[in-house]
């Protein structure tokens, strides 16, 4: 009469799968690989959205040439004025004026220095005549 034997390697359910050790190092690597990736993902998506804020009230700047066209009026900014009656500023942003900014009924614009100002970021721009184009200058 022929002897069955078992053998670990022989019942094919045995061998097929992981040990619980594998999955277990699988979740720790998994784990720290995520512990890394978060914290950076977060401040990315901070500085997109400063990046997208500043652009759009960089956008609003580029238009007030054509909007003092439209209307035949000229458009002024001296230091000391508040700028939100003309430009929508995102919640907490200000915008510093070196000196006037002037853009003329018809369109053109004598140029001037920017500040866009949120919280502790700081960045100044260039608006040069006869466009006032923002550029960069640099960080303040």
């Amino acid at each position: 009469m022929p002897m069955l034997a078992f053998s670990p390697t022989s019942d094919p359910r045995a061998s097929s799968g992981y040990s619980l050790v594998e999955v277990i190092v699988v979740l720790v690597l998994l784990s720290l690989v995520t512990s890394v990736v978060i914290p950076n993902l977060s401040s990315t998506l901070d500085r997109f959205q400063l990046r997208s804020n500043q652009d759009e009230v960089l956008i609003q700047l580029s238009g007030l040439g054509y909007l003092a066209y439209q209307k035949q009026q000229a458009i002024e900014f001296y230091p000391d004025d508040d700028l939100g009656d003309v430009l929508e500023l995102p919640e907490g942003w200000t915008i510093e004026l070196e000196g006037p900014i002037i853009y003329q009924a018809n369109g053109i614009c004598l140029g001037g220095t920017i500040t866009l100002v949120y919280e502790k970021e700081a960045e100044e721009f260039l608006l040069t005549a006869p466009f006032c184009r923002p550029e960069r200058i640099s960080d303040v």
